[in-house]
């Protein structure tokens, strides 16, 4: 998302620019719940308010899984001074540490949906998608805990919501990727898109940082998501 501006909004010729800010900032406080401290979890799923979304992003059919992620273009690896319960499981462990990444989709698996959205994963566990990226084709998320991402393939399954997900559905997943032929990235193609290991206080922090700083350089038309994230209270909203 691009730097936050602040313009100086003239009664008539940019009212319609205020009721639009005003109405993604309504959204993002409707359909997420906030995270604290040190109890900072990410949001449930939340289908959107059919006000919000076009009828052409809303009628587009779910496509076929399993489907790889198209490229990984950064992996951050992070620890967080104060961890949190990851609801992306049905298990939900409790993540001190992990990699934050960026990969290049196809569109058409993270459309927003009033239903049940293809799931991401990431070897044997789920991705922790931290905006939509059906406008831009990028996704930056959180893969929890330590993983070879040259020994796990990344992929969409079937439609499902992450909370309901539990360790045989991610085997059956896991096969299904296999069978389809989905393999992981190359061990040149992982290690060029490393960068170095980063520490911060916890997951709020996290968003603010340098999750915030990926989604503006990839993904800059959801640059409201940033300004939520930036909001100086003590937590910061996840969308799924």
């Amino acid at each position: 998302m691009p730097a936050n501006s602040n313009p100086v909004l003239k009664p008539t010729t940019r009212r319609p620019e205020l009721f639009k800010w005003l109405g993604a900032l309504w959204f993002s406080a409707l359909a997420v719940p906030v995270c604290f401290g040190q109890n900072a979890t990410a949001a449930k799923p939340q289908a959107l308010p059919r006000d919000v979304r076009s009828a052409t992003v809303e009628e587009r059919p779910v496509p076929a899984t399993p489907a790889a992620v198209i490229d990984i273009l950064e992996i951050q690896p992070f620890r967080l001074k104060v961890g949190y319960h990851y609801d992306w499981l049905e298990n939900r462990p409790f993540v001190s540490d992990g990699l934050l990444v960026v990969l290049r989709v196809d569109p058409n698996h993270v459309v927003p949906r009033d239903t049940a959205e293809p799931v991401l994963y990431a070897g044997d566990r789920t991705v922790q998608r931290l905006n939509q990226g059906h406008g831009s084709g990028y996704v930056i998320g959180i893969i929890p805990g330590e993983i070879d991402l040259a020994s796990a393939p990344i992929w969409f399954g079937r439609p499902e919501l992450p909370e309901r997900v539990t360790p045989e559905v991610i085997k059956e997943e896991r096969a299904l990727a296999d069978s389809a032929g989905i393999k992981p990235f190359s061990p040149d193609k992982i290690e060029g898109a490393r960068r170095d290991p980063i520490e911060v206080d916890d997951l709020a922090a996290l968003l603010r940082g340098p999750a915030a700083d990926l989604v503006l350089k990839f993904s800059p038309d959801e640059k409201d998501l940033v300004e939520t994230w930036r909001l100086p209270t003590t937590g910061s909203a996840v969308p799924r």
